[in-house]
């Protein structure tokens, strides 16, 4: 299953000229076949995120301008998958930039990058001031002991 199934079949769903019967049927199909299409582990060619892309549009448009429900219906169901099979391949970038963010403030050299990007900040104005965050990863009295 490849985007130029999904392609196809999204086609026959988003034609008004498709018999309502079979439209709703090729909506159950092409969600199984985007399952199929997600199921495929590695890099794809074509990639996934273009198709789906394209496709979350062709079907969102055409949700708009359906005025059968049961149809409506259908389609609200494919977009649904297709939303969710998006986020699947987002949410792997999302937490792949958390990592790395974590593993970079982690690193030994990068205590003034991690001091930075706390949310409330004290910026040094001394030496002192840049010595002891680079110490402790603070300037906050409370917790460098001297008030």
């Amino acid at each position: 299953a490849g985007a130029d199934a999904l392609n196809a079949i999204a086609a026959r769903v988003t034609s008004a000229d498709v018999p309502k019967a079979e439209r709703i049927e090729e909506a159950g199909k092409l969600i199984k076949v985007l399952g199929a299409f997600m199921a495929v582990t590695g890099d794809v060619y074509p990639p996934r995120v273009p198709a789906i892309r394209a496709l979350l549009v062709q079907l969102r448009d055409a949700f708009k301008a359906e005025t059968d429900r049961e149809i409506q219906d259908a389609l609200a169901a494919t977009l649904a998958a297709f939303h969710q099979a998006a986020h699947e391949i987002y949410k792997v970038d999302e937490n792949a930039r958390s990592n790395a963010t974590q593993q970079f403030r982690e690193r030994p050299g990068n205590e003034a990058a991690n001091y930075a990007a706390q949310d409330r900040i004290i910026y040094p104005t001394t030496r002192a001031h840049r010595d002891t965050i680079l110490k402790t990863g603070t300037l906050d009295p409370e917790s460098t002991g001297k008030k």
